[in-house]
């Protein structure tokens, strides 16, 4: 029981600083379209705005233990099963679409798009 309190704690805690890092990064209205877990004990989160750092690109966040919140940008290619990220300290990754579970925002969004 004291394993799921504080993963709820944690999971709290991340999505409190997610929504202070979008309103500092000027983000208000974008919304979080789909996430993942990471290695950090954290998630990435997926948003819908404009990257400042890569032109073309969407905004991305990943937040980890302690409080650590990583920006980044990323975009899919058309065809494929993977996200193209590129994080703020120049690291690239491909995450596989099947570990990104999409919000309700994100369903909401995709089905006004169809």
């Amino acid at each position: 029981m004291k394993t799921f309190k504080k993963a709820i704690i944690n999971f709290l805690i991340s999505l409190a600083i997610a929504a202070v890092a979008i309103f500092i990064y000027g983000i208000a209205g974008a919304g979080d379209i789909s996430y993942t877990r990471n290695t950090a004990g954290g998630y990435i989160w997926f948003t819908d705005a404009p990257c400042q750092m890569k032109q073309g690109y969407l905004t991305m966040y990943s937040t980890g233990k302690g409080g650590t919140l990583t920006f980044g940008c990323w975009t899919m290619f058309e065809g494929s099963d993977n996200v193209f990220a590129v994080w703020e300290d120049g690291q690239t990754r491909v995450y596989d679409m099947k570990y990104i579970h999409t919000t309700d925002y994100g369903e909401n969004k995709s089905k006004k798009n169809m």
